[in-house]
C-alpha cells in the first residue's frame, strides 16, 4: 500500500522532478509541449512551496502538429511544387507523381517518416525523407532544419502567444522569470528551445 501525502497538479510535479524545490526560490515557468497538447504555468516557489500564479494552454496544439506539417510538405511535393523532390515512376526518374492519393496505410507510413524526420532535425542540420508507395513509385526529399523551422514557425508562435498571455495574467514580465522548465518530447526541437 502507498500512503498519499498530497496531490500535485502537473506543473508543480514537473518543477519538483527538475529539482526546483531544493532552495531555488523565485518565479519559474513550466512550458509543456507534448504530443497532442500544450500547457504553460507560471509558478512561484517560496520555502519549498509552489504557488501557481497563472496557467494557459492549447489543447489542440502539440508535437503531432509539427509531424503533420512535414507530412503536408512531402505531399505538396507530389504535385511537383518542390524542385528539390526526386521522383521515380515505374522505375524511371520523373518530374511529378501525378494522381497519387495516399491510402490509409501509406498515410500512416508517411506520418511515421515525417515524425522521424522531425526527430532527426533535432540533432542534424538536414535529413532525407524517402517514401515508397504501394505501387512502387517513390519520392525522395531533402529537408533542412531551416526549412522545418520556417514551415512550423506559426506553431511555435502560438506557444509564445500563450506564454505572453500567461505572463500578462500574472502581471509579470520576462525579467521576473528566473527559469523555464521544458517538459515534453517536442521541447527537444531547437526552434522551440530558441523561442
Amino acid at each position: 500500500n502507498l500512503t498519499v501525502l498530497r496531490f500535485l497538479t502537473e506543473p508543480p510535479a514537473a518543477a519538483l522532478a527538475y529539482g526546483l524545490d531544493n532552495g531555488a526560490e523565485g518565479t519559474y515557468m513550466v512550458y509543456d509541449l507534448g504530443g497532442g497538447t500544450f500547457d504553460v504555468s507560471l509558478l512561484k516557489l517560496t520555502r519549498g512551496v509552489f504557488e501557481v500564479l497563472a496557467t494557459g494552454g492549447n489543447s489542440a496544439l502539440g508535437g503531432d502538429d509539427f509531424d503533420h506539417r512535414v507530412l503536408c510538405h512531402v505531399t505538396e511535393s507530389f504535385r511537383g511544387g518542390n524542385p528539390k523532390a526526386r521522383f521515380t515512376v515505374d522505375g524511371k526518374p520523373a518530374d511529378t507523381l501525378p494522381g497519387h492519393i495516399l491510402s490509409a496505410a501509406e498515410k500512416r507510413r508517411l506520418m511515421a517518416l515525417s515524425r522521424a524526420a522531425k526527430e532527426a532535425l533535432t540533432k542534424d542540420e538536414s535529413t532525407c525523407i524517402h517514401f515508397a508507395f504501394d505501387n512502387g513509385d517513390e519520392v525522395e526529399l531533402d529537408l533542412t532544419r531551416e526549412e522545418f523551422d520556417a514551415m512550423t514557425c506559426h506553431l511555435v508562435r502560438k506557444t509564445i502567444d500563450t506564454v505572453e498571455a500567461v505572463l500578462r495574467d500574472a502581471s509579470a514580465g520576462v525579467s521576473d522569470v528566473r527559469g523555464v522548465v521544458l517538459v515534453g518530447g517536442a521541447t527537444r526541437m531547437p526552434c522551440v528551445r530558441t523561442a
